[in-house]
């Protein structure tokens, strides 16, 4: 407790922990980002699997 004290009292130490906060912030929406970029990759992977499939067919006949 007297760390939080001594902290709050120093005046700076709030506003280092609250860029930190803020970076730590900024960098979680960057990983939901790049999992949504990812699901969207996937998505898109599996809708080309079916004319994938579909593309043998013709290929076995020819």
């Amino acid at each position: 407790m007297a760390i939080g004290k001594w902290q709050l009292a120093d005046g700076r130490w709030p506003q280092i922990a609250i860029s930190y906060q803020l970076s730590a912030i900024s960098h979680q929406l960057s990983a939901i980002s790049y999992q949504l970029s990812a699901i969207s990759y996937q998505l898109s992977a599996i809708s080309y699997q079916p004319s994938a499939i579909s593309y043998q067919p013709s290929a076995i006949s020819y």
